[in-house]
């Protein structure tokens, strides 16, 4: 019996309090998602300018700047929710409900992910975890 379980707090009792602190996950420390988001970010220290994910994030600008704030919000949580696993760069394809037909690849959905949240929410960029600074600057100077 341990101390939790002496204290008449069983086993489901601590996993239902965590469901409720963090329902999405988003606290959990997962090593492989760890390891895989620091491969991503040194590769992306050796590629310098990312000349693709510039592009998406043009694409992005343009989609976006076109809907309401609101709208805005609602695709930038859903790439968050469906990124809480990560996202991968390896070809694998994604969709958004939020933005119907229209397919995605990993650059993309990372592209749309900073932007959505530079546009919805600026002062929570800087916890994506994602060092496209530079990538939405260019961009935003090709979409004047």
């Amino acid at each position: 019996m341990d101390e939790n379980e002496f204290r008449g707090e069983s086993s489901t009792d601590r996993i239902i309090q965590k469901i409720e602190e963090d329902p999405y996950g988003i606290e959990e420390v997962d090593p492989e998602k760890e390891k895989s988001m620091a491969e991503f970010l040194k590769t992306q220290e050796a590629i310098g300018i990312n000349t693709a994910v510039v592009m998406f994030m043009v694409s992005a600008m343009n989609h976006l700047k076109a809907l309401p704030i609101e709208k805005v919000k609602e695709i930038a949580t859903e790439i968050a929710m469906q990124g809480i696993h990560g996202y991968s760069i390896d070809g694998t394809v994604y969709r958004l409900a939020h933005v119907p037909g229209k397919i995605f690849t990993g650059y993309e959905i990372l592209a749309w992910y900073y932007v959505s949240w530079t546009i919805a929410m600026p002062d929570a960029v800087g916890m994506l975890g994602l060092d496209f600074g530079k990538e939405y600057d260019i961009a935003k100077e090709l979409v004047k």
